[in-house]
């Protein structure tokens, strides 16, 4: 059942991947892209919340130990998660254009919010991964 359920992981995770690539390759879009703008204002607002998520991931502590700060006067500060597929959803809407597919892709690999990053995070967490433990299931067995 733990295989089956990070094979699931595995799939969630790359499917905004798979959307990106299918939407450089085809040009179906919904509503034909007559939402253009819409489409363009989610990109934009993915792509940004991407880009916080990175540099709140990574490039702050980096700064913050640039200019002199220590490890222990550091305070860390999560991201928003789950919104930078925003952009994998405004590019649903934008013509089709390999760039805005690339772009996409960039946004996806460093959105440390997104799906793909969660997977990481939670890949060696036995306990995500299975319903109960055998400590909780012997326990169970003997009430």
């Amino acid at each position: 059942m733990q295989i089956f359920r990070r094979f699931i992981g595995i799939v969630i995770a790359i499917m905004p991947f798979g959307i990106v690539l299918v939407l450089s390759v085809i040009k179906w879009r919904i509503l034909a892209g007559r939402l253009a703008f819409f489409g363009y204002c989610l990109f934009t607002i993915g792509g940004l919340i991407s880009c916080i998520n990175f540099y709140l991931s990574f490039l702050r502590y980096l700064v913050h130990r640039l200019r002199g700060g220590t490890k222990e006067d550091y305070s860390w500060t999560s991201g928003i998660p789950l919104l930078g597929i925003l952009s994998v959803v405004g590019l649903l809407h934008l013509p089709q254009s390999i760039w805005f597919s690339l772009l996409a892709f960039v946004f996806l690999l460093i959105d440390t919010g997104g799906t793909p990053w969660f997977i990481v995070a939670v890949w060696k967490d036995d306990s995500f991964w299975c319903s109960m433990t055998k400590n909780q299931k012997t326990t169970k067995n003997n009430k």
